[in-house]
């Protein structure tokens, strides 16, 4: 493979995880990657490889799904996530019940 593909494919990947983010936001793309990563870490168990062999073979394992084009969206998203993290998992996110909670106080009202 030439430097060339290698960076083409790598644009895609990135490509892939910065539009799964923006549809799902940080939060919604975290709880993707917990999802799928047992299914990695499996293909990667089964075929004795690294993350991006596995996705390769995940993406094989795709073709002919139902959502094939979206479920290998993910795949490659989640892949890249793993294989380069860009956000941290480790982090727990607490929303407030309720949204008075995150407002500066003011001036009361009457």
């Amino acid at each position: 493979m030439s430097s060339e593909q290698i960076v083409e494919i790598s644009h895609k990947l990135y490509t892939c995880r910065k539009q799964a983010i923006f549809l799902k936001g940080e939060d919604g793309f975290r709880q993707e990657v917990e999802k799928w990563e047992p299914t990695f870490k499996a293909a990667m168990a089964k075929l004795d490889c690294d993350i991006l062999p596995a996705l390769s073979g995940l993406l094989e394992a795709a073709k002919g799904k139902p959502d094939e084009g979206l479920l290998m969206h993910v795949l490659c998203a989640v892949g890249c996530e793993l294989a380069e993290p860009s956000l941290d998992r480790s982090k727990t996110y607490v929303l407030a019940v309720d949204d008075e909670e995150r407002q500066e106080p003011g001036p009361s009202p009457g």
